[in-house]
C-alpha cells in the first residue's frame, strides 16, 4: 500500500504541471514576449504606438466576442467580418447623407441584428450547416456593401460626432474604448462562468441532442448567440467607421484570419479545448503585438499572415488532440 501511495504522487504532480502549462502556457508566453519586445525594442512602448495598438485590440476584441460564444456552442460564424464591413458602409452612408452619427450607429446595429437573426434562424431552426450558411449570408452582406458604395468606399471627410469623440478619449496612453472593452469582457466572463447560460453554452457543444431532449431551449439559444455575434461585429464596424473615417466594403478580409485565430488559439487558454472570452482576449493581444513588432521590423504582410496561419493551426491541432483524448478517456 505504501508503494502505491509513493508512486501516485509524482504522477499527480506531473499531471498538475501539465495542466498548468495547458491552461496558462499561452498567457505566460504572451507575458514573456511582451517583456522581451519591450526590452529589445524600446520604441514598442512609445505612447503613440501603445495607444494605437490598444485601440486596435479593443475593436478586434469586440468583433470577436460574439464569435467566441458561437464557436463555444459547437457552431461557426464566418460572416462576422462581412457584417462589420457592411456596417461600416451602412453607417457611413447614413452619416454622409446628413443624418448624424446616432442614426448611423442605430442603422449599423440594426444591420448586425438582422444578419445575426437570419443566421440564427437558418442554423438554429432549420438545421442548415453553419459553415455553408454563414459563407452564403456573408457573401450577400459583402455584396450589399459594394452596392451601397457603387463599387467604392464611402468617405467621411471632416465628419465629427460622438463616436469620433469617444475613440479620442483616453486615460494617459490607454484609450477609453479599451477600458470599455475590458469591462464588457469582464461582464461576459461573469455570464459565461457564473450563470446557467455558460452551462447551456458548453452543453450545446458537447451534445446538442441531449440539450434538446432535456427540454432546454437549444434553438432559441442558438438564435440569440448568432444575433449577439452580429451585434458585436456591427458595434466594431461602427467604431471602425469613425476610426477610418469612411465605410470600407473590403474591410472584412483583413479580419477573417484574425478572428478565427483569436477564438481557436484562445481555446487552449484557461478552459482548455473550449472557446472562452479570456482566451480570445489573450489571443487578440498576441496578434496585435505580432502586427506591431512586424511593422517595426519591416516584415512584409505575407510573413505576418504565415505566422497567423501557423498560430491558427496550433489552436486547431491542440483542440482536436484534446477532444480526441477526452473521447478516448470516456470510452475507457
Amino acid at each position: 500500500m505504501s508503494d502505491t501511495t509513493f508512486h501516485a504522487r509524482p504522477v499527480r504532480r506531473g499531471t498538475d504541471l501539465r495542466g498548468f502549462v495547458l491552461r496558462y502556457g499561452v498567457l505566460v508566453l504572451l507575458a514573456v514576449t511582451l517583456l522581451v519586445v519591450a526590452v529589445a525594442m524600446p520604441n514598442f512602448l512609445d505612447p503613440s504606438n501603445v495607444e494605437l495598438m490598444l485601440r486596435g485590440i479593443a475593436i478586434s476584441a469586440l468583433m470577436f466576442l460574439g464569435l467566441t460564444w458561437v464557436v463555444a456552442a459547437g457552431k461557426i460564424d464566418v460572416s462576422f467580418m462581412d457584417c462589420a464591413a457592411l456596417t461600416t458602409m451602412v453607417c457611413a452612408t447614413v452619416v454622409a447623407g446628413g443624418h448624424g452619427w446616432l442614426a448611423g450607429s442605430a442603422a449599423g446595429l440594426a444591420t448586425g441584428a438582422v444578419l445575426g437573426t437570419v443566421n440564427g434562424l437558418l442554423v438554429g431552426y432549420t438545421g442548415l450547416p453553419p459553415l455553408i450558411t454563414t459563407i452564403a449570408t456573408g457573401s450577400i452582406a459583402r455584396s450589399i456593401g459594394w452596392i451601397l458604395g457603387a463599387g467604392a468606399s464611402v468617405p467621411l471627410s471632416g465628419a465629427g460626432g460622438f463616436v469620433h469623440d469617444f475613440l479620442g478619449l483616453r486615460l494617459g496612453v490607454v484609450p477609453v474604448v479599451m477600458l470599455a472593452t475590458l469591462a464588457v469582457y469582464v461582464l461576459a466572463w461573469i455570464v459565461q462562468e457564473r450563470l446557467t447560460f455558460g452551462r447551456y453554452l458548453y452543453a450545446l457543444e458537447r451534445n446538442e441532442r441531449a440539450v434538446v431532449e432535456a427540454g432546454l431551449p437549444a434553438k432559441g439559444l442558438l438564435l440569440r448567440l448568432f444575433i449577439f455575434s452580429g451585434l458585436c461585429a456591427s458595434l466594431a464596424g461602427i467604431l471602425l467607421t469613425a476610426n477610418l473615417n469612411s465605410g470600407q466594403p473590403a474591410l472584412g478580409a483583413s479580419y477573417f484570419l484574425d478572428g478565427l485565430t483569436a477564438v481557436l488559439l484562445g481555446a487552449i487558454v484557461v478552459k482548455v479545448g473550449k472557446a472562452n472570452v479570456i482566451g480570445t482576449m489573450t489571443a487578440v493581444i498576441f496578434l496585435a503585438v505580432l502586427v506591431s513588432v512586424g511593422a517595426m521590423l519591416g516584415w512584409q504582410n505575407y510573413i505576418r499572415e504565415i505566422i497567423k496561419g501557423m498560430a491558427l493551426l496550433v489552436g486547431i491541432i491542440a483542440i482536436f488532440a484534446l477532444k480526441r483524448r477526452d473521447r478516448h478517456g470516456r470510452t475507457h
